[in-house]
């Protein structure tokens, strides 16, 4: 709901659709009409389609016959993007294949997968008796640390004894060449 979130902040006159009983009580938790799909769509300029991907290309063949929109649009989904997502500091354009690159190879193969890993040992560690509190304070607060350093958002580096324990580690955790 957070994208539902950030509209309400905008300007943009939004029309939802939901047929969910969780999505429809967090619209009503905020106060948002349900409007109708017939009504709606036909009078929109642009549609989100905010539905789990197995559901994407059913949705889109019947709500929106032609997917792909003129260049002249770009700036408004440009706009579109930075409140829907806010706070956006950059949007970039990309193509599609970059764009399945990047999602969902790089963040949901990738990422989330290895952030799911990392909750697991957060859980085992609770499990074992450490304080909830702070393994997630102790862990959080080293991956901003972490990838701070690594992406150059700060001027650091890790010590010696970690830079080997993570050459140590990689290989076991993960396949050459995966």
């Amino acid at each position: 709901m957070s994208l539902t979130d950030n509209f309400l902040k905008s300007n943009y006159q939004i029309h939802y659709l939901e047929v969910s009983p969780k999505g429809l009580e967090n619209l009503r938790t905020r106060a948002v009409t349900v409007a109708n799909q017939a009504d709606a769509v036909p009078q929109s300029d642009v549609v989100i389609l905010a539905v789990p991907d197995v559901a994407i290309g059913a949705v889109a063949r019947e709500v929106v016959p032609l997917m792909w929109g003129a260049e002249t649009y770009y700036d408004l989904g440009v706009e579109i993007s930075a409140a829907m997502y806010a706070p956006v500091g950059r949007v970039h354009r990309v193509t599609l294949e970059q764009m399945a690159m990047l999602e969902p190879a790089l963040v949901e193969t990738l990422a989330q997968t290895c952030m799911e890993v990392v909750k697991e040992g957060h859980d085992h560690l609770v499990a074992a008796g450490v304080p909830k509190d702070a393994v997630r304070d102790f862990v959080l607060g080293h991956l901003r640390i972490q990838i701070a350093v690594l992406f150059g958002e700060v001027n650091g580096t890790f010590s010696d004894a970690a830079y080997k324990i993570s050459k140590r580690a990689k290989p076991v955790l993960f396949r050459e060449g995966w």
